[in-house]
């Protein structure tokens, strides 16, 4: 894995949590099983299923798509993730800045951060994941579980998400959003650093 940074405050550290030890991906997980050898043909399908399941629940889909007024209003940066390595920008400087100019998403789709104004356009939703890409960074909805297929020679936020993250306490589920900006740099195919923010 590629040089990974990370920068939180206190209410991020439950989702730093969950990052620990493995690929940092947009809010998507892996599924994968290994089967014992067995002798009950009914007991080695089960796993099959189960998988596609799992894939039929994770597919990409427009349905649930909420309109970008719902999003309007501003953020508070409450950390950032980059593995991208140092053709990325410092996500430290990033995280400083947007505590003189937050980020802003107003009625029209614009999407203003660090400075510059980001045309939103409604993609889907996966995983609990309501995906937002921005004009001209050429993402892929398609490929969203590989970190957001985008335009090869884009520099700079290439979406932003809402997602909905679980974890449970005394046998109950509970769970909260979280809204990422993630960056891609020029010469890199997906996305390799984010940002997190939280809704005022």
């Amino acid at each position: 894995m590629k040089k990974r940074l990370l920068g939180l405050t206190a209410s991020s550290f439950i989702f730093a949590a969950a990052l620990t030890g493995c690929t940092v991906s947009s809010g998507n997980s892996s599924f994968s099983f290994s089967v014992s050898k067995v002798d009950d043909e009914s007991t080695k399908a089960k796993p099959l299923e189960a998988a596609k399941e799992k894939k039929s629940k994770n597919k990409a889909s427009n349905d649930g798509l909420t309109d970008i007024k719902d999003y309007t209003g501003s953020y508070t940066c409450n950390g950032y993730v980059s593995w991208g390595g140092s053709k990325y920008p410092d996500c430290k400087t990033i995280q400083n800045d947007l505590e003189n100019d937050p980020m802003t998403i107003s009625a029209d789709g614009t999407m203003h951060f660090h400075g510059t104004d980001y045309k939103l356009i409604p993609e889907g939703t996966k995983n609990e994941a309501v995906i937002f890409s921005i004009d001209g960074s050429g993402f892929d909805f398609g490929s969203f579980s590989k970190n957001g297929s985008v335009n090869k020679d884009y520099d700079g936020a290439a979406y932003f998400t809402k997602e909905t993250q679980h974890f449970t306490i005394n046998d109950e589920d509970s769970s909260y959003e979280t809204y990422k900006v993630c960056l891609t740099a020029a010469g890199d195919e997906s996305s390799s650093a984010y940002i997190l923010f939280s809704k005022d």
